[in-house]
């Protein structure tokens, strides 16, 4: 290529003509670089002792421009590899999704089945606020889970049709896992003899033990029984008040 010391536009045609002599063209009349691919399977050479996809490059010097890096150089032909100035359009990364789009070139809209094997059917098909296809099998078995369905009936029973109630299902009730929390023997009176002694508002105590002032008032009044942590930080607070 010469190196750097080049002219630019002698650099140019060497390497415009060493792009040619590594291409071929195919009968769609794409020119294809046959050189080194990325993995998206564009064209990756050498210019000016940097890495530069082929046909945007070669735009630029077709076009004698200096691209932004947010404006691409789309395919016409949607072959990565091709870099025919005929095949080519500018566009903005929106404009390239929309061409996808319009064109079924996304990975989901080549998809005939669901990731759980459903087909798309017109009749199983629903399309989201953003334009994505979505399962209606799926949905009405993952809504079904969520109320508690067995997942065997969730899977197996039809969709329930339109204007009828759904069937009678009995669902179990899960059995959780019991929280366990370790309660404290101070009642209401020792939490608020605690305070009259410490001269600690409510309000204090609970900011300086971590807790809020709606539980404080709650440990305060008898409704609940203060946990046996939250009731060693305040026997602590209040030992250092008095």
């Amino acid at each position: 290529m010469g190196g750097k010391a080049l002219p630019q536009a002698e650099y140019d045609a060497r390497w415009v003509a060493r792009v040619r002599a590594r291409s071929e063209a195919l009968p769609s009349g794409c020119i294809v670089w046959t050189g080194f691919k990325a993995h998206n399977g564009y064209g990756v050479t050498i210019y000016r002792g940097r890495h530069a996809i082929v046909h945007r490059k070669m735009y630029e010097i077709v076009h004698r421009v200096t691209l932004d890096r947010w404006i691409y150089v789309c395919h016409k032909c949607d072959t990565p590899a091709c870099w025919n100035d005929e095949h080519v359009f500018l566009g903005t990364p929106a404009e390239n999704q929309e061409d996808m789009q319009r064109k079924k070139r996304g990975k989901y809209q080549r998809a005939t089945h669901c990731k759980h094997g459903h087909e798309f059917t017109p009749e199983n098909t629903s399309v989201t606020r953003t334009g994505f296809r979505q399962c209606r099998t799926c949905a009405r078995i993952k809504c079904r889970l969520a109320n508690g369905w067995p997942r065997e009936l969730a899977e197996s029973l039809p969709p329930t049709p339109k204007g009828q109630r759904p069937v009678n299902i009995p669902i179990p009730k899960k059995e959780g896992r019991p929280r366990i929390v370790s309660r404290s023997n101070l009642g209401a009176n020792e939490i608020r003899a605690l305070l009259e002694k410490a001269r600690i508002s409510q309000c204090a105590a609970a900011r300086q033990i971590g807790i809020s002032e709606r539980s404080m008032r709650r440990y305060v009044a008898g409704e609940f029984q203060m946990p046996q942590q939250a009731a060693n930080a305040l026997l602590a607070v209040c030992s250092q008040s008095t």
